[in-house]
């Protein structure tokens, strides 16, 4: 883990400006790219030559406009430490949000929310600790209505899906009429 945190940190002090702006770029490319399986079975393929991977992730860096770190995150992979991509990233962006009062929002919903009623719910958020939040909206047709909010330290759900497996658990009682 030690190798994480010192990557991180490298690529953490080459953000001197705009840690806001690098935190959403690195949250998104994190985000969209770490749950494609096929991506991560090609970094982690150690028959794949590194050059190969190195050019995939130079193009990656340079569509999320993040080429500047391009020099650390090759020698991530020329050590064969491919795996530690994505953990490196998010290692970074838990440094940029301590600077920066910035926190990634996992907002799932079954229908997609507009901004003004993300918005709404971030700023009560904002209300209650001062920090600045990013977001991403996941839709997730499971959830039946409403939404459930995730950050690192709580989980708020207001979910339909929830509300009917707390009645059917008896931990909500619904009057008869």
């Amino acid at each position: 883990m030690k190798f994480v945190e010192n990557y991180a940190k490298i690529i953490y002090e080459k953000i001197e400006t705009d840690k806001e702006k690098y935190f959403k770029k690195i949250s998104e490319l994190v985000l969209k790219l770490e749950p494609i399986e096929n991506l991560n079975n090609f970094l982690s393929n150690e028959s794949i030559p590194v050059q190969n991977k190195i050019d995939l992730i130079t193009n990656i860096l340079q569509k999320w406009d993040l080429e500047f770190i391009k020099e650390e995150v090759c020698v991530i992979f020329l050590l064969n430490r491919s795996s530690f991509f994505f953990k490196i990233l998010k290692f970074t962006l838990n440094l940029l949000g301590e600077d920066a009062k910035i926190e990634r929002v996992k907002i799932l919903t079954a229908f997609k929310m507009t901004k003004k009623e993300i918005s709404k719910i971030l700023s009560n958020m904002q209300k209650h600790n001062k920090k600045k939040y990013t977001y991403v909206q996941i839709i997730d047709k499971k959830l039946i209505g409403g939404f459930i909010v995730k950050t690192k330290d709580f989980v708020y759900n207001n979910s339909i899906k929830y509300k009917l497996d707390l009645i059917r658990q008896g931990k909500i009682n619904i009057d008869e009429k």
